[in-house]
């Protein structure tokens, strides 16, 4: 799976983007994020408040509760929520 950070997740996490490996008994958003959070500090400090953070898979917009199923094959960006005017 590739992973995408961007704007202040990029910076807090010292990079923009990684590609990993989901674990066996991982097929959804929450379990993506509780897998991150454990792979160390930054990772918790960063997705330990999901209200900031918004999720595209594949280019669509998702919410973090939302029944999809991810694969080893897509791609999940998080970002933070933008504003317009």
């Amino acid at each position: 799976m590739k992973i995408h950070y961007l704007t202040w997740l990029r910076n807090r996490l010292g990079k923009p983007q990684e590609t990993i490996d989901l674990p066996a008994n991982t097929s959804d958003l929450p379990g993506l994020i509780t897998y991150l959070s454990s792979q160390g500090d930054n990772y918790a400090a960063v997705f330990s408040d999901m209200t900031h953070i918004k999720i595209s898979i594949n280019g669509q917009v998702i919410e973090y509760y939302a029944p999809v199923t991810i694969h080893n094959d897509d791609t999940v960006s998080f970002f933070s929520p933008m504003a317009g005017g």
